[in-house]
């Protein structure tokens, strides 16, 4: 690929991905962006198999069935898949390449980002922006912030403010981002479940990919939403009340950090609902 040419960005079927992979693979050595992104493909189609019980997909493979997926060495599988990272494609692959090895036509159209991408595990950071364009579509916040840090006990993943309609009065909408069964059951021990007045957001919400959270895990006073790549399903509605006086106190001293921020000129991207980093915008810490 040139260093002009842009990767494209595909959500492809399974079946269309297995016939490329084995066009892939009879074009010669199966190079390691290949096999992450063959891991994200096996990952998906595993966590199906688990969801529906057998009606989609299938196991898992082993260690040596994918050596012989691969054509490597059982020794080259047992260490890509001891890294941390073995299921995040950090080389995605370029559209020519996948033609160059004769892989058919184009699956469907490119997503904006631009590169090869099979259905799988989100990150945290897409998830993060999923949830900003939720607040300001779905909730209808004028006013989102994305992973604001303060002197509030809670930072959130992002929060949004809207005006009740009918009244004067102001409401705020938190949503805490997950994207592993760990960082959820460890959110459980955060302050904001200890101590859910003293925190900020009158209305909470967990976003998280599909299947990773049951409804019946799902604390008090919080809503379970699920989101893909271009929508988001409601599956637990968060409660709503009258607005708690000690939570508006924590609202309000995100809003005070951001007009300090403001004040002091650090640059502002609305698209991704945050601020320049105090260390880059030479302004200290918060």
């Amino acid at each position: 690929m040139s260093e002009t040419e842009q990767p494209r960005q595909f959500n492809v079927p399974f079946s269309w991905w297995e016939s490329a992979f084995a066009r892939l693979r009879e074009a010669g050595d199966v190079a390691e962006g290949v096999v992450r992104t063959d891991l994200r493909y096996l990952e998906e189609n595993h966590r199906m198999w688990r969801d529906s019980r057998g009606a989609v997909g299938g196991r898992f493979p082993g260690r040596r069935a994918l050596a012989a997926r691969w054509g490597w060495s059982e020794r080259r599988v047992r260490d890509i898949l001891a890294r941390d990272d073995w299921h995040t494609p950090v080389n995605p692959i370029p559209w020519s390449e996948l033609k160059h090895a004769g892989c058919g036509d184009e699956p469907e159209e490119p997503d904006d980002d631009g590169l090869f991408e099979l259905p799988g595990p989100m990150t945290h950071a897409e998830v993060v922006q999923r949830a900003v364009r939720w607040l300001r579509g779905h909730h209808e916040c004028r006013t989102v912030f994305a992973e604001i840090v303060t002197y509030e006990r809670v930072n959130p993943d992002a929060i949004g403010f809207r005006k009740v309609a009918g009244s004067s009065r102001a409401w705020s909408v938190l949503v805490e981002a997950k994207i592993s069964r760990s960082d959820f059951r460890a959110d459980r021990d955060k302050i904001i479940h200890r101590l859910p007045d003293s925190c900020p957001g009158q209305e909470r919400w967990y976003l998280t990919p599909p299947g990773l959270v049951r409804a019946e895990e799902v604390p008090p006073g919080w809503g379970l939403a699920e989101c893909g790549k271009r929508s988001v399903r409601i599956v637990v509605p968060a409660p709503k009340g009258e607005p708690v006086m000690e939570r508006a106190h924590a609202d309000m001293g995100i809003m005070l950090a951001a007009l300090r921020r403001h004040a002091f000129g650090v640059r502002w991207f609305d698209d991704t609902a945050r601020f320049e980093p105090y260390s880059a915008a030479g302004k200290g810490d918060e």
